[in-house]
């Protein structure tokens, strides 16, 4: 009789792990059912009592507790399945650059007058600023003066002078002013 029901119980607590598997997202209660169960068998076997086989039980379901805890921790780390559905999406386009696209930049503390090529018209550069300029394909002279302020007002600090090369393969240019540039 003893055995009848200690074998009631462990069909019971497997069933109810089974249930577990098939019900929930976690690991931890069909653990804890298997263990108990598991632990009951091996209890009794060992004492060949139903206190050996409730002592079992516990320690069993314990130790499938953390297995399942164990196990549903390891599921987050790696994160959820993928997911497939038809043939992979296609590569994003590639980005077009414009190889005209430039920008002159002011690392000094200066004010800059800058002349391109033969333009009547100068393009000032701020202290620290930049300035968004387009120059077609081909060679450009570029001639810029930085000014100071001072008590005596507008002095020139000095003259840069450089031809700039821009490129079809290329993507894109900048000219970077700096102080030691001038003289």
């Amino acid at each position: 009789m003893k055995i009848a029901r200690s074998l009631l119980i462990t069909i019971l607590a497997l069933s109810a792990g089974l249930y577990g598997c098939a019900t929930y997202d976690s690991a931890v209660p069909a653990s804890t059912g298997i263990g108990a169960a598991s632990g009951a068998l091996i209890g009794y076997g060992l004492t060949g009592s139903g206190a050996g086989a409730a002592a079992g039980a516990g320690a069993g379901a314990l130790a499938g507790a953390l297995t399942g805890l164990a196990i549903d921790e390891s599921r987050r780390a790696q994160g959820p399945p993928p997911v497939a559905y038809g043939p992979p999406p296609p590569p994003p386009p590639r980005a077009t650059v414009d190889p005209t696209r430039g920008e002159l930049l002011n690392h000094t503390g200066w004010r800059i007058e800058v002349y391109v090529d033969d333009w009547k018209e100068p393009i000032w550069v701020g202290p620290r600023g930049r300035v968004p300029l387009d120059l077609d394909i081909g060679s450009h002279e570029i001639v810029a003066t930085a000014y100071v302020d001072t008590r005596f007002g507008e002095r020139v600090v000095g003259t840069y002078r450089r031809t700039v090369e821009i490129d079809p393969r290329g993507s894109g240019w900048s000219l970077r002013f700096e102080e030691r540039m001038f003289r």
